[in-house]
């Protein structure tokens, strides 16, 4: 049976966060757990796991991984810490493998200024500029030194990349994989969103995944039991839903969801959507001006922040020479 797919209303009001929260998705590495949690149980496996539903994932994988370029809009909803947000951008992408290119324009309302997040990657390095009022901040990801990293290490497994790691790590394709590697998904449920036909797929924790979060439970994930959600960062969702387009497999919604406490016993607890990122008016295999992917600073200082990315990451290993960049083409 068809159904319609509910539609969240966050309001934007004045949050005094700095712009790293402001735009935040999830970043899943291991944190001891805080106070105050809902007392939300999730399990390590899923007993109604399917096939069809992790090929519903992968097709995601390939749809856009197989795009000689993507244009999108872009719209991020986040309700975390009693802060509800929205944010307003454009994705864009080009070129496959080393040679693809990517750029993130993201707008966020922080009372009454705007917040802004701009990400460009030229294949080489990402550029991450933040304005925030008058003050403005520029930094640069060596993203060889983040490959060379990744290669040498399998502690990212059970990570989320959040809303700047995803970028640093390949962009909407690898967001997808990454989801695809830690969750496992029920059988796909077919919908409507916004007059098109769309499959939904609902995602829930692998034990490997969980089991890397959340080592000190390791006799539950393993013999399948639930486990006391307040181990589990506020932050993470206890499962994610993701809604693509039926006809070609194309992600247009993922939600990243927290369960609550049941009201009644017999029910199942409340979904919260903790995070909402949604695309919309996308153009496939368009034309994209190359030069849309490149930043030149000009006299604005540029920090180093690969070893903050390298740590947000939990990724270890002797530091690297600086990379030297190579020079913008001219216009």
């Amino acid at each position: 049976m068809k159904k319609s797919l509910p539609t969240f209303r966050l309001t934007m009001f004045a949050p005094a966060l700095c712009t790293c929260v402001c735009l935040l998705a999830m970043t899943a590495a291991a944190q001891q757990p805080e106070n105050g949690t809902t007392d939300e149980r999730p399990r390590a496996s899923n007993p109604i796991a399917s096939d069809e539903g992790q090929a519903v994932a992968r097709r995601a994988i390939a749809s856009v991984d197989a795009q000689r370029s993507v244009y999108a809009q872009l719209r991020q909803r986040i309700n975390m810490f009693g802060q509800q947000l929205v944010g307003n951008g454009i994705y864009q992408q080009m070129g496959e493998g080393e040679e693809r290119r990517l750029r993130l324009d993201l707008k966020v309302n922080v009372g009454e200024q705007i917040t802004s997040m701009q990400q460009v990657c030229n294949g080489r390095f990402l550029y991450i500029r933040r304005d925030l009022g008058t003050s403005s901040s520029l930094g640069r990801v060596d993203l060889r030194r983040i490959q060379e990293a990744v290669n040498r290490s399998n502690e990212t497994d059970g990570n989320l990349p959040g809303s700047q790691q995803w970028m640093l790590l390949g962009g909407l394709p690898q967001l997808l994989g990454r989801l695809e590697k830690n969750f496992q998904f029920t059988a796909p449920q077919q919908a409507t969103l916004e007059n098109t036909n769309v499959t939904v797929i609902d995602g829930f924790w692998k034990p490997q995944a969980l089991l890397a979060l959340l080592p000190q439970h390791q006799g539950e994930i393993e013999s399948g039991k639930p486990i006391d959600a307040k181990a589990l960062n506020p932050q993470l969702p206890t499962q994610i839903r993701m809604v693509v387009r039926r006809d070609d497999g194309f992600p247009l919604r993922i939600e990243y969801l927290r369960s609550g406490k049941a009201v009644e016993p017999d029910q199942p607890p409340p979904l919260t959507p903790i995070m909402a990122m949604e695309l919309f008016d996308i153009r496939l295999g368009q034309p994209i001006d190359p030069l849309t992917f490149v930043y030149k600073p000009g006299n604005q200082e540029v920090a180093d922040h690969t070893e903050v990315y390298l740590n947000s990451l939990g990724l270890r290993g002797p530091r690297q020479a600086e990379a030297t960049e190579r020079p913008a083409p001219r216009r």
